[in-house]
């Protein structure tokens, strides 16, 4: 499933987004001007390898836990192939404006980051003597996915089924989807586990640790600062009146309990009509 566009509309210009794409596609650009030969110790020198962050922490050397939290941090902006770095770009600009503009353009960012080293940490945690480098956005991006779950569970988004080879559009509440995701990588995160031969090369756990961060942070951060009117749910009130509603794209997504559906939002102020 690829979540396209959500229904939210938001004021704020996601600027640190846009900025993380962009980093992490010249990351890849830099990567594929390694030659093939030396890509392997490229990996193992930038990517994040437990055992070496294990052996640099119990070392007590200053110097090594600097460099194995170094490559924690680079690690976060590599990625292995095309395909990798398309399905984690897609999946960061689908969720991360309106995260962005919920937080806050430093506050996400420095968001982000921590969801990225919370994520490795569990992948870490669970396998902390593994030689196999590990890479990619995806636990980082994971944060935002849990954070949106907080902020918009009851969005609702354009998503890209594939059934086959044939291309199907739904459109799919925010917690449906993200709900589902997360147990998706819970499932394949403990059967990995039980079975590492079937884990297909996946940091599952670096997505669960990821995903959990960002409820949690996203959480905090709804308790101390609930209201926000930085994104709207565009509303029609589907009433009879000929005017045009003017409350219709000024109506905040906060006033919506998770419970209540955007129809129960129309009874709160929303007819008013301009009939000129």
């Amino acid at each position: 499933m690829i979540p396209l566009r959500d229904n939210l509309s938001c004021r704020a210009f996601p600027a640190v987004t846009l900025v993380l794409i962009a980093l992490n596609c010249i990351a890849f650009a830099i990567t594929l001007m390694v030659p093939e030969s030396a890509i392997d110790s490229f990996y193992m020198t930038w990517a994040v390898v437990p055992g070496k962050v294990a052996h640099a922490f119990s070392s007590g050397d200053p110097t090594l836990m600097c460099a194995a939290m170094v490559t924690v941090l680079t690690s976060m902006f590599l990625h292995g192939g095309l395909a990798h770095i398309f399905g984690n770009m897609v999946f960061l600009q689908a969720y991360g404006r309106s995260v962005e503009s919920r937080f806050g353009a430093w506050r996400f960012a420095g968001f982000y980051l921590l969801g990225g080293f919370a994520a490795w940490g569990l992948h870490m945690f669970t396998d902390p003597l593994s030689p196999i480098p590990a890479l990619g956005a995806s636990g980082a991006i994971a944060a935002v996915l849990g954070a949106y779950l907080v902020f918009y569970p009851k969005a609702e988004f354009k998503t890209l089924f594939m059934l086959g080879f044939l291309p199907v559009l739904a459109v799919i509440r925010a917690y449906w989807l993200l709900l589902a995701w997360f147990g998706l990588q819970l499932f394949s995160g403990i059967f990995g586990l039980l079975d590492p031969s079937e884990g297909g090369g996946v940091a599952y756990w670096a997505h669960i640790g990821g995903f959990l961060f960002g409820v949690l942070g996203a959480a905090l951060y709804a308790t101390l600062k609930p209201a926000s009117n930085v994104c709207y749910v565009p509303l029609s009130c589907n009433c009879s009146c000929s005017g045009k509603c003017t409350k219709n794209h000024n109506h905040k997504w906060a006033v919506l309990k998770f419970w209540q559906s955007k129809e129960d939002a129309c009874d709160n102020g929303h007819h008013h009509h301009d009939d000129k």
